[in-house]
């Protein structure tokens, strides 16, 4: 993306990836909503989202085993976001 600044001069924004994260069960309660959209840089994996949304969310991480999602697939910490990817987080459940 590219601006013009008041002199004319073109400035470059820094590009960015859109995620959503949604939340359910308990993670969903803790943050008082089932979705909010959030920005990353560009080329921002699963690692960023996770430092950033620990960052700003330090209650959601203080869950314990929780799990998190990318459009519905369990990824690696190194896979690379999208623009318009949906990061789904919900609490770990077992059954005997």
């Amino acid at each position: 993306m590219e601006a013009l600044n008041g002199g004319g001069k073109k400035l470059k924004w820094r590009d960015v990836v859109k995620i959503i994260v949604r939340t359910f069960g308990l993670p969903r309660e803790v943050l008082e909503s089932d979705w909010f959209e959030i920005e990353l840089p560009e080329k921002a994996s699963v690692t960023d989202l996770t430092q950033r949304l620990n960052s700003e969310f330090p209650q959601l991480f203080g869950l314990r085993s929780l799990a998190m999602f990318i459009n519905g697939e369990n990824v690696s910490k190194d896979f690379k976001l999208h623009d318009g990817d949906q990061a789904f987080f919900a609490p770990v459940v077992g059954g005997g």
